[in-house]
């Protein structure tokens, strides 16, 4: 079963059979529906041992039948993620990193209005450590998008996490929240987040009790 061929792959990369374990993950994806979910934890396995290349090489053939861009940004969210489980040793974390944001900005020149690709470049930026490249990508983005609500929060939410700029983190999200209520859960989160970070604690809590409401996960009082 596949499965049984994912974890014998998983076995053999932990023996350092880089070559068998590619076989095994190979092997693994014939006949399977779960083609795509199960390929993508492949390759964040090879990304977790810092066999970078072969998990390039192993996503572009599993994958040989989809676009080149859909590849490239669903790789460079499987560095993202792998970057931020803290699954890749300190050794190859920059080298993880650069395959990360190489795939997304390959995605990116040909969807270079897709926010969704610009926030997996950024997420990778970030998970590396390099929070300037993060900013700079999304303040581009900002240049680049004017008025884009979800690129405003998720600079705040950037700027909030890393302590950086809370005033400016505050009115880039306060411009969402005016732009796009219908999108309030989130903002409304980023904004407690910022205010927390500042100490303002009673307004951080309201507003992540509120995004909480919205987003149904508990109830008012």
């Amino acid at each position: 079963p596949s499965v049984n061929r994912f974890w014998e792959g998983v076995l053999l990369l932990q023996r350092s059979r880089w070559t068998a374990a590619v076989q095994s993950f190979k092997a693994g994806l014939l006949g399977t529906r779960a083609r795509f979910g199960l390929g993508i934890s492949m390759v964040k396995q090879l990304l977790a041992t810092g066999r970078v290349t072969e998990a390039e090489d192993f996503a572009r053939a599993a994958f040989s039948g989809f676009k080149a861009s859909a590849v490239d940004t669903e790789m460079a969210k499987a560095v993202a993620e792998t970057l931020h489980a803290g699954l890749v040793p300190a050794a190859y974390v920059s080298a993880v990193a650069d395959l990360g944001v190489r795939t997304a900005r390959a995605a990116l020149s040909v969807n270079p209005s897709d926010t969704w690709i610009l926030t997996q470049l950024a997420e990778v930026q970030f998970a590396a450590g390099r929070i300037d490249d993060a900013i700079q990508t999304y303040d581009k983005a900002l240049q680049d998008l004017p008025g884009d609500s979800g690129v405003e929060n998720n600079q705040a939410y950037l700027l909030a996490l890393t302590g950086r700029d809370p005033e400016r983190a505050t009115r880039l999200v306060e411009a969402a929240i005016h732009r796009e209520p219908s999108h309030n859960v989130f903002y409304l989160d980023t904004l407690g987040w910022i205010q927390y970070g500042q100490g303002r604690l009673e307004d951080a809590e309201r507003n992540i009790h509120a995004a909480l409401v919205r987003a149904d996960f508990t109830t008012p009082g």
